[in-house]
């Protein structure tokens, strides 16, 4: 299965990290099912106006876990907050 991803906030980071991004930005997720049990995806990220060419993650790979409940993860607004008290607003006290 083949995601892309397109028309992302470019207010945002593509990471916890702090990677940054444009708005121009594409996300290309690839999952493939490798085995009954096991998941592979790889992301490669587009982004013209930030990087010089694409990149693509390593493969990662995923075993279901017999008995663990999936939980869903949403993504909202609120999520900068944990952001900026974790990353951006420990990086301006560290360059004080």
């Amino acid at each position: 299965m083949v995601v892309s991803t397109l028309v992302l906030d470019e207010r945002a980071c593509f990471d916890e990290w702090g990677t940054p991004m444009s708005g121009d930005m594409r996300v290309e997720e690839r999952r493939q099912r490798i085995a009954p049990d096991k998941l592979q995806l790889q992301i490669t990220v587009h982004d013209r106006t930030i990087y010089t060419e694409p990149w693509t993650s390593s493969a990662l790979k995923y075993t279901l876990q017999h008995g663990v409940e999936l939980q869903e993860i949403i993504c909202a607004p609120i999520d900068g907050n944990a952001f900026s008290e974790r990353i951006r607003n420990a990086a301006d006290t560290r360059a004080k």
